[in-house]
């Protein structure tokens, strides 16, 4: 039986599409709610703003925790909220006019920015459940290396989705940062991989599969679930294509469709 390594967001369950709603949701408040019909606001502009502040507060520093902010609750929000106080203060130099709002700013970092890290809203993939149930009860050995919040992930993610069920405590890990070959070891419990191992890793980034690309561990083998990223390694680098991940070409690599297609090479 195999020890196999799941990635969370966008191959176990998905996550993307509240980051988007949440923009979506954003320059809808914003241009109809918090600022008066009087002073328009090009919503090209609003949008290039906030992916540049979004961007540089994933490398700034937060202060309660006095780390990067990276993939950290609460950077989306500051950065709705930093994108609303320059336009406010563009419109102010520009027009003369005062369009601050606390509550609106309240609204939207309390409400809005924070929907990507409402746990109620990120569904399993389809299959995904069933999946594990039958690659447990044939003896596999489950883990999940996710990046995450720890706070996010302990205070509402892991108890929203009911991980326990599939996976095994110490065989969770959820990290803040770039995954690496130590996590991959610590999660998968293997302290020393042996050339007859059988370890496979499941994920839809670059990030998921460094321990048959980059480390190139012949214990280890993968599976690339071609489906869009939330990795910010790949997004900053500008290589995510519209509708998928960059591909990735291996010899131990298995590039599938939808993560509950592995089951077709672990069955035969």
């Amino acid at each position: 039986m195999s020890t196999i390594v799941f990635d969370g967001d966008e191959t176990l369950w998905f996550s993307l599409h509240t980051y988007d709603g949440a923009m979506f949701e954003f320059l809808q408040y914003l241009h109809t709610v918090a600022l008066p019909p009087h002073t328009p606001v090009n919503g090209d502009y609003t949008y290039h703003h906030y992916k540049k502040f979004e961007s540089r507060n994933a490398e700034a520093v937060n202060p309660d925790t006095l780390e990067p902010w990276g993939i950290q609750r609460g950077r989306v929000a500051k950065s709705m909220v930093d994108t609303y106080h320059l336009v406010c203060w563009d419109i102010k130099r520009t027009r003369g006019i005062d369009v601050y709002d606390k509550e609106h700013e309240r609204h939207i970092h309390d409400v809005i920015g924070d929907r990507p890290f409402d746990a109620s809203r990120h569904p399993w993939a389809p299959g995904a459940e069933d999946m594990l149930d039958e690659l447990s009860k044939s003896g596999h050995t489950l883990c999940v290396l996710t990046k995450y919040d720890q706070d996010t992930w302990a205070g509402g993610r892991a108890a929203a989705l009911r991980v326990e069920r599939f996976f095994k405590p110490e065989n969770v890990l959820a990290i803040h940062g770039r995954k690496t070959a130590d996590h991959f070891r610590q999660v998968s419990r293997a302290k020393r991989i042996k050339e007859n191992g059988d370890f496979i890793t499941v994920g839809n980034s670059k990030d998921d599969l460094i321990m048959v690309t980059e480390e190139d561990d012949k214990a280890w083998r993968g599976f690339f679930v071609a489906i869009p990223t939330t990795s910010p390694i790949e997004s900053e680098s500008g290589e995510v294509p519209r509708l998928s991940s960059p591909p990735i070409k291996h010899p131990r690599v298995v590039t599938v469709k939808k993560v509950t297609d592995i089951l077709d090479y672990l069955r035969a």
